[in-house]
């Protein structure tokens, strides 16, 4: 075992070996969604309709790839209900 010369810790460089970060990959920005639509300025009335779990699920589903609120999607269904009913 030879003895080496004294040398302070901080002439050491302790990150010598240690590999340097890859640069980071940079995406492509995915495409901005379309915004929802302006809400109607109209009056609105409370309902006391209570749908299931499995109906509610199907709303959100179909207000999010539409892009529209649940609101608007019952609004239009039952328009067209109504409508058939004359």
């Amino acid at each position: 075992m030879s003895k080496q010369p004294y040398r302070p810790l901080s002439s050491i460089d302790i990150l010598a070996d240690v590999p340097k970060p890859a640069a980071p990959e940079v995406a492509a920005p995915a495409p901005e969604p379309k915004p929802a639509a302006p809400r109607p300025k109209e009056g609105r009335r409370q309902s006391g309709y209570r749908y299931t779990v499995e109906t509610h699920e199907a709303l959100r589903l179909a207000a999010f790839q539409q892009r529209r609120t649940i609101q608007d999607i019952i609004d239009e269904a039952v328009l067209l209900w109504l409508a058939n009913k004359k």
